[in-house]
């Protein structure tokens, strides 16, 4: 697979078009990510999202892993932990007032990831199976 430097960011390009989808994902929504983590997680899924972005940052491919970590923060994020009432994910839904300015960001956040995570889905390109 042909990776390179992107000297204005330091992010290697790569030609796995899955990877840069979600590149491009954590570029333009990364800090909202966090953001949307921590309010409805706590710590544990603020340092899990945090983690997700440094190790995008430098992937080569689209792993796993990476995806794995995608698809429980949007799992995080459409409130699929909240049914565990005695959970840490339940406690702070419940802080969050229905009318709270933040719930329409969580929303268009949770459906542009839920996007990402389709276009993501299905078997690597060529190039990312032929170099895992």
């Amino acid at each position: 697979m042909y990776v390179k430097d992107n000297f204005k960011t330091g992010t290697p390009v790569t030609c796995d078009p899955r990877l840069a989808a979600a590149r491009h994902f954590c570029n333009e929504h990364g800090e909202a990510l966090v953001t949307a983590a921590a309010l409805l997680g706590g710590a544990r899924w603020e340092s899990r999202a945090l983690g997700l972005l440094e190790a995008m940052s430098g992937a080569d491919r689209l792993t796993r892993g990476l995806e794995r970590d995608l698809v429980a923060l949007h799992g995080l994020l459409a409130l699929d932990h909240v049914d565990d009432l005695d959970s840490v994910e339940a406690a702070r839904f419940a802080e969050i007032h229905p009318a709270d300015p933040r719930v329409e960001d969580l929303c268009r956040l949770t459906d542009r990831l839920g996007t990402l995570l389709g276009e993501i889905a299905g078997p690597p390109s060529p190039a990312a199976a032929a170099a895992a």
